[in-house]
Order: C-alpha cells, then structure tokens, then sequence
C-alpha cells in the first residue's frame, strides 16, 4: 500500500452468445497502469481456455499483473483504501462491444497475502471511458468499453497507529503537564527541552511508515500540530526562566507578585494548548 503498486493473480473471463464475438477481439484487453512486457503482454497471460455451456462461450484466461495505481491517502493511517482494477479493451469502439457484470462475479481469494488489510465490498462498474485527441474539437474522441473492479481494504491491525501515534503523544504530553510543575522549578524547561528535540526526530519514523505521496496524511497533520504546540510550551517555558532571572534583585514583594502572574499566565497557556490541541485533532477528520 505505501508504495502504490500491487501484484494480482486471478482468472479473467468473458461469456457470449456463440458466434457474436471472436477470440480475436476479446483476447485484446489491457489492464490500466500495468506493466507490460516487451510484446505488449500482461507479466502473465495463458493461452484462452474454452468453453461451450448450452448456447453461450466461455472464455477464461489466467493472467498476473503489476499495477500502480492512486490511492487516497489522505487520512492515513486510520483510513480504508479502494482499489480499482480497470480492465479495457482499446482495440473495439463503443459501438461494436459492452462489457455487463455484477459485484457478484468479482471474488476474492480468501488467502490473499495483502497482511494487515481485510478486503471488503467488492463493487463491479461498466460502461465506457473516452480518451480525447483534440480539446478543441468534440468529434476527435475515442469511446471503448471497461470494466472496473473496486475492491475496499480496510486495516484489521492497530500497529501502524501504536507505532505512530502512541510516541508522538506521550512526547507531548510529557511537555503539556510540564506546566503543571512549580512555576519556579527550573526542572521544567529541562524536561520541555528534552522531549521537544525527540518529537522532532520522531519525523524520519513516521517517512518510514508513510506512502509515497505529495500531499499531507492524517499522521502528518497530528504530528505537525504537536510540534508547533510543543514549541510554543518550549518558547513560554523559556520566557518563564527568564522573567524568573530578572526578578532576583527585585523586592519579595515584588517578586511575589509578579511569580503569580506568571502562574496565571501558566495556567491560561495550559488550558489554550488544551483547547487547540482538542480543536486541531478534531480539524484533522474534516479538512
């Protein structure tokens, strides 16, 4: 799944009337985004097995096929994943072939080796697809039929979230309750200074999990959010230490006064963070 590319195995098959389609034709179909060999062929692709069921044909051919395709990762990793298996032929126009099939006839071998992902919801499209030759004039399209064969994984496991997610808030945290410590213990920068630093690290982690994509996933957002967050602790903690340091000539009169300032301005920092934290992981499902 992180790298969008999929290997398959199964058996394709075509049913007709007899005498209303040749071999010829239908032994041209092409998977969408499949590698291909030099002669054109899928990685795989057996010689047509006939067969003859009252009036109608059968025609099955085995084949195997190395796709790539676009997942929406989006709200990665919480998120099920569809995949489409497009099947085509570009040798026929509209006009001269349709396909017709149901989700009934996409099964689904229970021993896939997809790990970690259970396959659900088999759903089956056809119709036709167009490709344009000229933006400019309508009349260059070309219509062919296909077939599309979506397939939704949905994630069986919970380890890519303990992995991801499970560090990068006990990092953070560590840091938010920081600022329930005495306002005047120096110990609290220390702390805030220490996990900051690993959150940040924490990055070449979540690379590691993540797909190859351009735009930013669910973890990416979280993570994104708990940084900022705990550099605004890091720079209130240090604007702390410092306020305490010039505070050592001052009377203790003083100093009392302005210590529960800044233990007012503690706590309205505490709740803020809170509060956006709450906010942000709750953007995150609707953007």
């Amino acid at each position: 799944f992180s790298k969008n590319r999929f290997v398959f195995d199964g058996t394709l098959w075509f049913k007709f009337q007899s005498g209303t389609e040749s071999l010829e034709t239908l032994s041209g179909f092409t998977i969408q985004n499949a590698a291909v060999l030099g002669s054109g062929q899928l990685v795989f692709q057996s010689d047509p097995i006939i067969k003859r069921i009252g009036n109608d044909i059968l025609v099955s051919y085995h084949i195997q096929a190395d796709i790539k395709t676009a997942l929406d990762f989006k709200n990665f990793p919480i998120s099920k994943y569809r995949l489409n298996i497009i099947v085509a032929n570009k040798n026929v126009t509209a006009r001269e072939l349709y396909f017709v099939s149901n989700d009934h006839n996409l099964i689904i071998n229970d021993q896939n080796l997809v790990y970690n992902w259970i396959a659900a919801k088999p759903t089956v499209n056809t119709g036709y697809t167009q490709a344009t030759l000229s933006p400019h004039d309508k009349n260059m399209t070309l219509d062919y039929p296909v077939a599309v064969f979506a397939i939704v994984f949905d994630n069986v496991g919970i380890r890519d979230l303990i992995s991801l997610y499970f560090p990068m808030f006990v990092l953070f945290l560590i840091a938010l309750f920081c600022l329930l410590i005495d306002i005047k213990d120096t110990a609290r920068l220390g702390y805030v200074g220490a996990t900051v630093p690993i959150l940040v690290l924490f990055r070449m982690v979540i690379d590691s999990f993540s797909p190859d994509v351009g735009n930013l996933t669910h973890v990416d957002f979280v993570y994104n959010l708990l940084v900022f967050l705990s550099l605004v602790i890091l720079f209130f903690q240090t604007y702390v230490i410092l306020r305490l340091q010039h505070m050592k000539k001052a009377t203790d009169e003083l100093k009392e006064c302005r210590v529960q300032a800044l233990a007012e301005w503690n706590n309205i920092v505490f709740f803020l963070i809170l509060c956006a934290l709450i906010v942000g992981i709750t953007a995150t499902f609707f953007r």
